[in-house]
């Protein structure tokens, strides 16, 4: 759903199988934008985000995940990320997300 959203909104899309994967690609190719789900294989998504903001710190991350408590939301956003979106999300949460990581 989320590669579906991004590409039909213009994106160029590439996908991870697991957080060393991500990271590798990142390094190879910077991206515009990350979504970084928490639950991946390998690293967890909050050690993948610490190390993408290690390597660039003005990545723009947004977090998708089903955790959705507050405790865990700021602890995000204070590791960098610049929005948190909750699964399942709609289409427009998703834009909203993306327009704020821009700002």
């Amino acid at each position: 759903m989320l590669n579906k959203i991004l590409s039909e909104d213009g994106f160029v899309c590439a996908e991870a199988a697991n957080g060393e994967e991500a990271i590798k690609a990142y390094k190879a190719q910077p991206a515009d934008l990350v979504t970084l789900d928490i639950h991946i294989d390998g690293l967890s998504g909050m050690s993948v985000l610490q190390v993408l903001r290690t390597i660039d710190p003005n990545a723009r991350i947004i977090i998708i995940s089903v955790e959705g408590d507050r405790a865990f939301i700021e602890e995000a956003i204070r590791q960098g990320a610049k929005a948190f979106v909750a699964k399942p999300f709609l289409p427009e949460t998703l834009r909203d997300a993306m327009a704020r990581a821009f700002e």
